[in-house]
């Protein structure tokens, strides 16, 4: 072939590749609108993921005794679907969400902005729900409510040029307002334009489960009427945007075998009607509340038998519910005439701890531990051995192509399993390495997180497969994050990391963070064999990203704009609304056009005092009362081990500022006087430091 052949030949070869990836991403023009998986795990720990440790385990060199750091994967850990996903995925190594609990995450994905920006800072905050309209003193007819604060399925409700509205789905934990219309007088608001804080009349739907009653509009306290509401709380997912559910509305702490745990509160005036006490007849695991917790004694040979709930396999488990639910909804609208949002926010594997167990079909009784081997065997309906359980059948468990072998992972087959292996349980949450010897209660307690999340695994390997049964998974945009770091109460493992759900430091917020869209990754990076398919080569990106980026990056893949406020506010309110995303779109960083994104990144918490943290770079900043500040440079230090900040004073005073003019904008867009009563004292202007510069 002549020198020019082959230019030729690899001009064309190029022109394919550009036109592929046109097709792929093209904004506006784009020939088919990618479907959309928001998939978030609740209190999952960082290294309770199997592909994070594939990177993440290497990135310390000792525990907080000095000794030297152990970088082998965690031996108990097994998420083969989420694992196989990221294989084909963008893994981002520094991805982050903006809460270290729960709702205040979902708000600020949902948002795609800052939660701060509407009053949220901690998990009761959003868990009693966002502002979702403005008072009437600031509506252009003096008697409306105008609706502020537009979330993800909202915008994604846009009609542009040849943009097609999304149908949207949501399946799991709302967190994001629960409901307060009182069944007297149903959608009638208070004066300020928020809802009535009583009582909300239910309905069913089936097998327990229940949804606020959305049968009839609700008018304001005027009599007028919001069209777009159609009724129940002003917080209700359809009130939101989304067009189907199958979800609860408070917070994680949800009964995984009573649906209706979380309104069948004991105490008919708890905030939250949430569950006071766990029926421990029905309900396997290790429940919250000390007066029922089922104990982890029982599953020793000479305990008395326990009775727990009588499905072999549990289909009534909430897990498999909610996947039924997602799965459900895929196969109604894969490849209708408009594209889905599929967000299915598990609560797995927050707490209580409740996961299935193998038992006695005919007495329901536990099965006990060292005596009974039948969880080692594949067993028919009622119960009885057929063959010895092989690593096959494990595997098989997992694999969403083949059918269950009748067996699944319980708590006790876990403990074990692992409790012998060196690799196994060495780092719990916190990651501190400082408990050598772990005592037998908290392995027992690990024991059920990991069941638990191996049920969620299994249902994401569901949804990915039904994704490619309805031939619509190249063409399916798939988001995978954990809400906030792992739960030292569910003994999570959070390491390398230091720190965990409730804190700042990197076990608090940083996240397994995968994003996956196979037509797009094929084109730019090319394929790999990857179980007998051809699928896209893994790509990792180590520049630091957010959850908030979700948002802006749909926007920019679907050629859409922000929102623009509600005409009803009047013209001064108007301009105070502005829902420009603070995120970024990650297109850019994954096409390799960009090394970074964010100037700086922040996180505020809801402590009297505040504890904020900035970031920039490699450089992270705790700002903690009484003037303290810790600086840490984290490519170096993932741990947060050694304080640089007296090494680099004009660096602290720089992001110490940064915050500060960032939560001084949280206020404003409260309306909330300026200083943010939220910022300690002691940051906006600090005593000045004699500083010794180390050499």
């Amino acid at each position: 072939m002549s020198e020019n052949s082959a230019m030729g030949l690899f001009n064309h070869d190029l022109i394919i590749k550009i036109l592929c990836l046109l097709l792929v991403w093209g904004g506006a023009a784009t020939a088919k609108q990618p479907n959309v998986v928001l998939i978030v795990a609740d209190d999952l720990g960082y290294a309770d993921a199997g592909f994070t440790m594939t990177y993440a385990m290497a990135m310390r060199s000792s525990d907080y005794l000095g000794r030297p750091w152990d970088p082998q994967p965690l031996a108990e850990v097994h998420t083969p679907n989420i694992d196989r996903l990221a294989d084909q995925a963008v893994i981002f190594t520094n991805g982050y969400v903006t809460g270290y609990v729960c709702s205040p995450t979902r708000a600020g994905f949902m948002l795609g902005r800052y939660q701060q920006r509407v009053g949220i800072y901690g998990a009761g905050d959003g868990g009693l729900g966002m502002n979702v309209y403005e008072d009437k003193r600031h509506s252009a007819s003096g008697r409306d409510y105008p609706r502020i604060n537009p979330i993800l399925p909202e915008f994604l409700k846009q009609t542009s040029r040849a943009f097609r509205p999304y149908v949207c789905g949501v399946f799991g934990k709302w967190h994001l307002g629960t409901d307060g219309i009182s069944e007297v007088r149903q959608g009638v608001l208070a004066t300020d334009g928020r809802p009535r804080k009583q009582d909300t009349p239910y309905i069913a739907i089936g097998d327990h489960y229940e949804v606020p009653n959305v049968a009839r509009p609700i008018a304001n306290a005027d009599g007028n009427t919001d069209p777009m509401w159609i009724g129940g709380s002003p917080w209700h997912c359809a009130n939101r945007g989304f067009d189907e559910f199958f979800y609860f509305m408070g917070r994680g702490a949800h009964d995984y075998w009573n649906p209706n745990a979380i309104y069948d509160s004991l105490d008919s005036d708890h905030r939250l009607r949430r569950t006071v006490g766990y029926d421990h007849r029905l309900n396997p695991g290790y429940g919250q509340d000390s007066d029922v917790q089922v104990p982890l004694e029982s599953w020793n040979a000479t305990s008395p038998p326990y009775v727990i709930h009588s499905e072999r396999i549990p289909q009534n488990y909430l897990t498999v519910r909610l996947t039924d639910a997602a799965c459900d909804f895929i196969q109604k609208h894969a490849g209708g005439a408009q594209p889905f949002l599929c967000y299915v926010p598990f609560n797995a594997a927050h707490s209580p701890s409740q996961a299935p167990y193998h038992f006695d079909p005919v007495t329901s009784r536990l099965d006990a531990l060292g005596t009974d081997t039948r969880r080692y065997y594949v067993l028919d309906d009622l119960g009885r051995p057929l063959r010895r359980l092989t690593p096959a059948d494990v595997a098989d468990w997992f694999d969403p192509k083949k059918p269950d072998p009748n067996w699944f992972p319980d708590p006790l087959y876990l403990y074990e399993t692992f409790k012998g292996n060196p690799q196994a349980f060495r780092y719990f949450s916190g990651g501190t390495g400082q408990q050598p010897v772990k005592k037998d209660s908290d392995i027992r307690q690990r024991c059920i997180t990991l069941a638990m999340v191996q049920w969620m695994d299994k249902g994401i390997g569901r949804i990915l497969q039904t994704l490619k049964d309805e031939e619509v998974y190249d063409d399916t945009i798939v988001l995978f994050i954990s809400d906030n770091g792992g739960a030292t109460g569910m003994r999570a493992t959070n390491a390398p990391l230091r720190g965990n759900k409730h804190t700042q430091w990197e076990g608090g917020i940083r996240s397994p963070f995968l994003f996956s869209w196979p037509a797009f990754l094929k084109a730019q990076n090319g394929t790999q064999v990857l179980d007998d398919q051809q699928v896209a080569k893994r790509q990792l990106i180590h520049a630091p990203v957010t959850a908030l980026d979700f948002l802006p990056t749909l926007l920019a893949i679907n050629g859409l704009d922000s929102l623009v406020p509600d005409p009803l506010l009047d013209a001064d309110t108007q301009t105070h609304y502005r829902y420009d995303p603070d995120g970024k779109n990650l297109m850019p960083l994954i096409r390799g056009e960009l090394d970074s994104l964010h100037d700086y990144l922040f996180w505020a918490d809801n402590q009297e005092v505040a504890h904020g943290v900035v970031r920039k770079g490699q450089w992270k900043l705790h700002l903690l009362p009484d003037a303290k500040m810790e600086l840490y440079h984290l490519s170096e230090d993932i741990a947060e081990t050694t304080n640089r900040a007296d090494d680099f004073p004009e660096l602290v005073d720089e992001l110490r500022q940064a915050y500060v003019d960032f939560m001084n904008t949280c206020a404003e867009n409260m309306r909330q006087e300026v200083p943010n009563s939220r910022i300690h004292p002691d940051h906006l202007n600090p005593p000045p430091k004699t500083v010794i510069r180390r050499k």
